[in-house]
C-alpha cells in the first residue's frame, strides 16, 4: 500500500497495524474452529469432506451432527448461521433454534451467551430483556466472561 491510498483510507499505520493483527486473529480462530469441528464430526463417524475441501459436505455434516443430537455440533451450527459460515447464508432464526438446542442440553455458556445477545437486541426473535438476561446469567454461572461483561453493560 502507498502513502496515497493510505491518505484515501484515512488510517495511521497504527491503526492498519490493528486491522491487520485483528484479522489475522480472526482467521486463526475461524481455522481452529473448523479443525476442532472436523475431529468432534470423524471422532462421531459423521465426517465425510471431499477431497476438494467444499462446503457441501461441512454443511451436510454439521446438519447431520446437529439432527443427530449433538450439543457442541448444534451450537456450532447456530453459529454457522449466525455468522454466514461455512457457506450456510445468514439466518438469524436458524442460529436462534439451534443455540436454544444446544443450550437446553447443557452448552449454556457458549450457546447461552449467544441466545443472551438475540433476545437482548431481536436478533432472530422478539426483544425479550427477561429472556436476554436469563440466558445471559446462566451464560456468566458457567465461567463465560463475555457474558458477564454484557451483563454490566446493560445494568444487570
Amino acid at each position: 500500500m502507498n502513502d496515497t491510498q493510505r491518505q484515501e483510507m484515512d488510517y495511521s499505520d497504527d491503526e492498519i497495524d490493528q486491522i491487520v493483527f485483528r484479522l489475522t486473529r480472526n482467521a486463526i480462530a475461524g481455522k481452529e474452529f473448523a479443525e476442532g469441528f472436523k475431529a468432534d464430526m470423524k471422532e462421531k463417524g459423521l465426517w465425510g469432506w471431499d477431497e476438494d475441501g467444499g462446503m457441501a459436505d461441512v454443511q451436510q455434516n454439521l446438519l447431520a451432527g446437529a439432527r443427530h443430537g449433538d450439543a457442541k455440533v448444534q451450537f456450532k451450527l447456530g453459529r454457522a448461521y449466525y455468522h454466514g459460515l461455512f457457506g450456510f447464508a445468514v439466518n438469524y432464526e436458524e442460529a436462534v433454534l439451534w443455540f436454544t438446542r444446544s443450550a437446553q442440553q447443557g452448552t449454556i455458556e457458549e450457546a447461552g451467551y449467544y441466545l443472551g445477545k438475540c433476545y437482548l437486541n431481536g436478533t432472530g426473535v422478539e426483544k425479550d430483556r427477561d429472556k436476554a438476561v436469563y440466558w445471559l446469567e446462566k451464560a456468566a454461572a458457567t465461567g463465560c466472561g463475555d457474558a458477564g461483561l454484557l451483563l454490566d453493560e446493560i445494568g444487570e
